[in-house]
């Protein structure tokens, strides 16, 4: 039972994650953010983008600046700047270099200022805490009910032995 509760923490970790949303800076792009919660962005340093293979600097250039704005109320969010995160697939190597927070779904602007050639960045949930808690409670579970079952075994075996003792004393 305990594996099959750790097969639903692994699947609806795969169910609640969302791929970020990649886009070309400088500039401002608008994403769709469904979920309040933390953000990051990322810096897509080495990626393929509408047919474009992108091989830059695992750092951000100097003097580049990252706001992020909710549409609806126009009011700058606070950034925070975000390092030690990596993320790779197939085609993609990122590493975090901001993080926001929001309170609600909506559309947001990311602006990206600075003076440097096209690369991409993308933005996505901060789905960290969230994996490695994830992954942690499934092992618990799984330790927990692999312990339980081993207990139980042990405790049938033992009043197994002592009601065979009793029947072969009863029969002498």
């Amino acid at each position: 039972a305990t594996t099959v509760a750790a097969g639903g923490i692994g699947a609806w970790l795969f169910l609640e994650y969302e791929a970020a949303v990649p886009f070309l800076v400088p500039g401002r792009h608008t994403v769709e953010l469904k979920k309040p919660g933390s953000y990051l962005v990322w810096n897509d340093y080495r990626t393929v983008f509408q047919g474009r293979s992108y091989d830059e600097a695992k750092h951000l250039p100097t003097g580049a600046r990252i706001s992020v704005i909710d549409k609806a109320s126009g009011r700058e969010l606070a950034v925070g700047s975000q390092s030690g995160a990596t993320s790779s697939t197939a085609n993609t190597e990122s590493v975090a270099v901001a993080q926001f927070s929001i309170a609600q779904p909506g559309s947001y602007d990311i602006v990206v200022q600075g003076s440097f050639p096209p690369r991409v960045m993308s933005v996505g949930r901060n789905f960290i805490f969230q994996l490695a808690g994830g992954l942690f409670g499934a092992m618990a579970l799984v330790f927990a009910g692999y312990s339980a079952a081993l207990g139980i075994a042990g405790w049938v075996f033992l009043k197994r032995e002592e009601a065979a003792r009793i029947a072969a004393r009863a029969q002498a």
